[in-house]
C-alpha cells in the first residue's frame, strides 16, 4: 500500500489521524506505518456501530447446569467409557490459550515457558503436556492440540516447543495459530497510534479463539479430522487434566442418549454414532 491509497482509505473511514506524523518519519518509518495501516481488520467498525445491548443482562442470576460430585461418581464408569471411546475415535481435540507473556511472573517470554519446578526445571507447558499424555496413554490414542499464541510471543513459543521436543508429544498433532489483533480505539472511535509509525493493536481476547482458528484455516483441519468436541484450557491452569475422559464423556453420553430416545429404536452401534 502506498501513501495515496492509504490516505484514500483513511479518508473513507474517517481515520486520517493515523497519518499525522507521516511527514516526520524517515523512509523506514513510513514503510512501517503504511504496512500497519494495510493490516487493519476493519470488522471492528461493525461492533462500534452496533454495540451489544446489555440492558437487562445480569439480572437473572442462577446456577449453571452442572453435576455434583455425587452425580459424577454415580455414573463415573459410564461417562469414562464414553469419553475414552470418543478420544479413540478422534472426536476430541484440545485448544491451549497461550497468548500471554510472563511479565507479571518476572519472565520476558511466553507465560507457558515459566519454570514452576522446585527441585528441577518444570515448565508450565511441560506440566500441562504431562497431564494430557496421562489421558492419551490411558486411551491409547492422541488428541490434536491447537496452541493459540500472539504477535508478541509466537516465534518464542514455537521455538520453545521445538527446543523441548514438543515435550514428548507427536509434532504432527500440534498446530500453532496467532490470536487475532484488533485496533485500539478511543472513546470517539478513532484508532490510536502505538508509535508514530505503528497502529496500536490489542489481542481480541480469549473469546476470539474460534475466529482466530478460522482465520488460520484450522477449522478445516478440525473437520478433516472429524473432531466434534474441543476442550479449551488456559495456560495459567497447570492442574487441569486435559481431555479427561469423564469430563468429555458426560456430554457425549447426554447427547447420544437424547438422540437414541428420540428415534425410538435401540441403536445397534456405539452410543454416539447415532448422531455423528
Amino acid at each position: 500500500m502506498n501513501y495515496d491509497k492509504a490516505k484514500a482509505l483513511l479518508e473513507e473511514k474517517g481515520q486520517t489521524q493515523l497519518l499525522r506524523y507521516y511527514e516526520e518519519l524517515d523512509e523506514r518509518g513510513r514503510t512501517n506505518l503504511l504496512a500497519s495501516i494495510q493490516s487493519i481488520d476493519w470488522s471492528f467498525e461493525d461492533a462500534l456501530a452496533h454495540p451489544a445491548d446489555m440492558s437487562g443482562k445480569g439480572r437473572d442470576i442462577h446456577p449453571i447446569d452442572g453435576l455434583s460430585l455425587a452425580e459424577i461418581q454415580k455414573n463415573y464408569a459410564v461417562y469414562k467409557q464414553a469419553g475414552v471411546e470418543a478420544i479413540q475415535r478422534g472426536k476430541v481435540a484440545a485448544v491451549l490459550l497461550a497468548g500471554g507473556m510472563g511479565t507479571r511472573l518476572g519472565v520476558d517470554g511466553p507465560k507457558g515457558a515459566y519454570d514452576i519446578g522446585l527441585t528441577k526445571p518444570l515448565y508450565i507447558f511441560e506440566q500441562q503436556m504431562k497431564n494430557l499424555m496421562e489421558v492419551t496413554e490411558e486411551c491409547g490414542a492422541t488428541v490434536p492440540l491447537y496452541i493459540m499464541t500472539s504477535d508478541k510471543n509466537h516465534e518464542q513459543t514455537v521455538e520453545f516447543w521445538k527446543t523441548h521436543g514438543y515435550f514428548g508429544y507427536p509434532e504432527s498433532e500440534v498446530r500453532f495459530f496467532k490470536q487475532d489483533m484488533a485496533p485500539a480505539v478511543g472513546y470517539d472511535g478513532k484508532i490510536l497510534l502505538e508509535r508514530k509509525d505503528a497502529v496500536a493493536l490489542s489481542p481480541n481476547g480469549n473469546g476470539g479463539w474460534f475466529s482466530s482458528m478460522e482465520r488460520a484455516g484450522l477449522c478445516e483441519d478440525l473437520q478433516k479430522r472429524g473432531v466434534e468436541w474441543i476442550n479449551i484450557y488456559a495456560v495459567d491452569n497447570v492442574l487441569q487434566r486435559i481431555a479427561d475422559p469423564v469430563f468429555v464423556g458426560r456430554p457425549f453420553f447426554r447427547v447420544s442418549t437424547a438422540v437414541r430416545k428420540s428415534c425410538g429404536k435401540r441403536c445397534p452401534r456405539k452410543r454416539w454414532e447415532c448422531f455423528v
